[in-house]
């Protein structure tokens, strides 16, 4: 089993109570594409952010900042949701 880096348990604690998820998944490169995942009515929708964490320690403020914005942009369209 392979140990996933600190960065994605923090993912799992982010998404605690929230209607969309972030997702991650592992890339050809070694590191891990961002999508946002919305499950409604038997439907659910997948919206690919083209952000990646890298999970290395030398890297982990640019990680903390790219997990910063894939959050405002589930907010984002957690309100679209709402006036949709």
């Amino acid at each position: 089993m392979k140990i996933l880096p600190k960065i994605l348990t923090k993912v799992d604690k982010i998404n605690f109570g929230h209607e969309i998820k972030i997702r991650y998944r592992p890339t050809k490169k070694g590191t891990y594409s961002l999508y946002l995942d919305h499950f409604k009515n038997g439907r659910r929708t997948y919206y690919f952010l083209k952000l990646y964490l890298y999970g290395i320690n030398s890297l982990k403020v640019q990680d903390d900042n790219t997990l910063r914005v894939a959050i405002q942009i589930r907010n984002k369209k957690f309100v679209e949701l709402l006036t949709w």
